[in-house]
C-alpha cells in the first residue's frame, strides 16, 4: 500500500461515515415534526406567580417565568 492510500484511508473514509451518519440522524429529525395542534402562542411578559389569564389563555410555565399561552388552531 502506497502511503497516500493509506492516508487516504485513514482520514476520509472514517470522516465519510461520520459524514453520512449525521445526514441519516438530521433526516430522521426532520421527520418527527411537532403536530400543529400542539403549538401555542405565548406572551413574553414574565411572571413571578401564576397569573390570570383572559379568556382561551392557559397559565404555564415556560423556563422560570409563568406567562399566558393560547392553543393555536389547525388549518386543514
Amino acid at each position: 500500500m502506497k502511503p497516500i492510500q493509506f492516508v487516504y484511508l485513514a482520514i476520509f473514509v472514517p470522516v465519510a461515515w461520520v459524514i453520512a451518519v449525521l445526514a441519516i440522524l438530521v433526516a430522521i429529525a426532520g421527520v418527527n415534526a411537532v403536530p400543529a395542534n400542539d403549538i401555542r402562542t405565548c406572551g413574553s411578559i414574565c411572571y413571578k406567580s401564576q397569573p390570570n389569564c383572559p379568556p382561551q389563555s392557559t397559565a404555564t410555565i415556560v423556563g422560570h417565568c409563568w406567562t399566558c399561552c393560547t392553543q393555536n388552531e389547525r388549518l386543514d
